[in-house]
């Protein structure tokens, strides 16, 4: 479970759920068109579009990451400080 704490992180996250529904949505429209028998068009769909939208999330994915990376990196240099602080 992702703790929601800043605007960023509901923007990031926000960001990655819509991406997540176009995929689910380019997959129903790509398993739609297998099921009627057009298998070429689903195949191109899904190497188009699908692609498209894996790239989206790949992206969604690796910025929510960072963030998160950077604000563990920034939780980690203020427990230093304080650890010097008391250690003193």
């Amino acid at each position: 479970m992702v703790t929601v704490r800043t605007e960023t992180d509901k923007q990031l996250l926000s960001q990655f759920e819509a991406r997540l529904k176009a995929a689910r949505e380019v997959n129903t429209r790509v398993i739609d068109e297998a099921l009627k028998g057009r298998d070429a068009e689903a195949m191109a769909l899904f190497a188009t579009a699908g692609a498209e939208t894996m790239d989206k999330i790949d992206q969604a994915t690796e910025d929510l990451l960072s963030w998160r990376q950077s604000q563990v990196e920034a939780a980690r240099r203020r427990l230093k400080t304080l650890w010097q602080g008391c250690v003193r």
